[in-house]
């Protein structure tokens, strides 16, 4: 909503105004406007530490293994595996097939991933 009334509230340009607005006395509304260095100072400061934040925490707890025998590439969260991709021979009818979820011991066809062998 503050997105919205910013707009606004850049025309409105002193306490009496403001006054008016909000239904009060010039004499007790206490509120200061920022100038607009102020604003550009602060723009987007929350939301870019937040999403900086967000993509290091998943940088730092994921680990991508490689190629290693039979095993073609491996997600790994916190040290746990949560995603798989072989290529051996196995119970489902494809040779290529993913594991993940829960049950990392399910043999999953690449081409069906929700058929589970």
């Amino acid at each position: 909503m503050g997105l919205f009334i910013q707009p606004a509230m850049s025309q409105i340009s002193t306490n009496a105004d403001l006054a008016y607005a909000f239904g009060a006395s010039p004499d007790t509304l206490q509120l200061d406007l920022l100038t607009s260095e102020e604003m550009e100072s602060i723009k987007g400061v929350g939301i870019r530490d937040r999403i900086y934040n967000a993509a290091k925490h998943v940088w730092d707890n994921t680990q991508i293994d490689g190629y290693n025998g039979t095993r073609i590439i491996q997600v790994r969260w916190k040290n746990r595996p949560i995603m798989r991709i072989d290529n051996k021979d196995n119970p489902s009818p494809t040779k290529v097939h993913i594991h993940f979820g829960k049950n990392m011991n399910d043999h999953r066809p690449w081409n069906a991933p929700w058929r589970k062998y």
